[in-house]
């Protein structure tokens, strides 16, 4: 939003212009309402080579060549504890192949130089969304509300199948409401039916249990209900976001456990398959295909009830369905029950916080945790700012005090906003 369009130019200085400048060259576009719109690998990409550039500058070339740069970067290398000494608190980062792009082209069994790296720390900031499992170490989280269902789904297409659109703004960014009417119903049939015919083979456990009164008694559940979703486009590609009615959750949970008996049924030692535990397996993989094509089929029928599955719009049909991101899951409102927590040791002090989704999560489709993520960034830095500038170090616990404050109340406003999204959407329930 306009607001974060601001702080990158002022993080990325003259280097903004070459994202937004507005020529055929500029990787990304400034549209009329003041909202930004760039891939998030051309962001990466520039915030990247802005950390290089800084990392060039606070170099230190008099002193030890083996100590590291004041800034540092540490690709492929996942924070995992940290130790306490003598000589004051210290991180431990474990290098992980998996997450190094560089590498995932060369021989498989390359051994990188150091598996750990140990960095001294005084501060640190847990900022890994609301899973992050180092905050969990040394913060109480709390939940707010019962888990809602949620599902999502992104169009795409295979290489050389993408989608037509090639540009950044094919249509508005758009929060709307689903009604789920007949025609919505009769659509979602009708999808379902051709995702059942694509189901690999044998199929038939799955097919046999998808009953048309179970259907006709979902319609019946959620007949004229409405729901809001999150949609989006951006080159080649369509996301939706969406509540989901519990009705649905309930269809699919019940279709899950009649595919999983069928399966255990047709299992037999004649079959060729004695072993227990394999006949379980069989039946959970043919229950996620089940349940996957309905959660296709829905999100089908709701790309249909908004027409952009029209080959004259953006021809998001349901082969150009990414299957990894077709998926149904709970969301929580949570947030930890004090944002700043000090440990000490030896006469040495470590200040732990948490910022965006890791300091609190709203409800999924609110856009405050843009806005709390946003508002943590600032007040981190004016903390550093005053803690740094300080002559007197016994006032670091004032500063963070303050801190806290401050984030409570970000979280608090954060929070606010969600609940007023719960309360919207089961006033349009009923």
């Amino acid at each position: 939003d306009p607001k974060w369009m601001d702080m990158l130019k002022f993080y990325l200085g003259e280097h903004y212009y070459e994202l937004f400048g507005g020529s055929e060259e500029s990787k990304g576009i400034v549209r009329p309402d003041g909202y930004g719109e760039i891939t998030i690998h051309r962001l990466e990409e520039a915030l990247h080579y802005r950390l290089t550039e800084l990392m060039g500058r606070n170099y230190d070339k008099t002193s030890d060549s083996d100590q590291p740069f004041s800034l540092e970067r540490m690709a492929a290398y996942e924070l995992e504890e940290v130790e306490s000494g003598e000589e004051g608190f210290k991180v431990r980062a474990r290098y992980n192949p998996a997450y190094d792009v560089a590498r995932q082209s060369r021989a498989k069994d390359h051994t990188p130089e150091e598996t750990f790296k140990y960095r001294p720390v005084d501060m640190l900031i847990c900022a890994g969304g609301k899973n992050t499992q180092l905050r969990g170490k040394f913060m109480e989280d709390k939940v707010l509300v019962r888990a809602e269902p949620y599902g999502v789904c992104s169009w795409e297409g295979k290489k050389g199948a993408e989608l037509p659109s090639q540009k950044l703004d094919s249509f508005q960014d758009f929060r709307e409401v689903v009604v789920f009417d007949k025609d919505f119903h009769e659509h979602f049939r009708e999808s379902l039916s051709k995702e059942l015919l694509l189901l690999s083979e044998p199929a038939d456990s799955i097919k046999s249990v998808v009953d048309p009164k179970d259907l006709l008694e979902l319609e019946y559940k959620t007949m004229n209900r409405v729901m809001q979703t999150r949609c989006f486009e951006n080159k080649n590609l369509v996301y939706i976001g969406m509540e989901l009615p519990k009705p649905f959750g309930q269809y699919c949970k019940k279709l899950e456990g009649k595919i999983k008996r069928n399966v255990a049924v047709s299992v037999t030692p004649g079959s060729g398959v004695i072993n227990p535990e394999e006949a379980n397996k069989q039946a959970e993989k043919k229950a996620k295909e089940g349940v996957k094509a309905v959660q296709k089929a829905w999100f089908q029928a709701v790309a249909h009830y908004y027409g952009i599955d029209d080959s004259r719009s953006l021809g998001a049909t349901s082969d150009k369905i990414n299957h990894k991101f077709a998926s149904a899951f709970s969301v929580q409102q949570h947030r930890v029950e004090k944002s700043v927590v000090t440990q000490q040791k030896d006469g040495h002090e470590l200040t732990i916080t948490a910022v965006g989704d890791a300091a609190v999560s709203p409800h999924f489709m609110s856009s405050s945790a843009l806005t709390g993520a946003r508002e943590h960034v600032l007040q981190l830095q004016e903390f550093t700012q005053k803690t740094a500038n300080d002559v007197n170090p016994s006032n670091s616990w004032l500063h963070r005090e303050e801190l806290e404050q401050r984030q409570q109340r970000t979280a608090d406003f954060v929070i606010q906003r969600g609940e007023v999204l719960l309360g919207l959407g089961s006033q349009l329930k009923t």
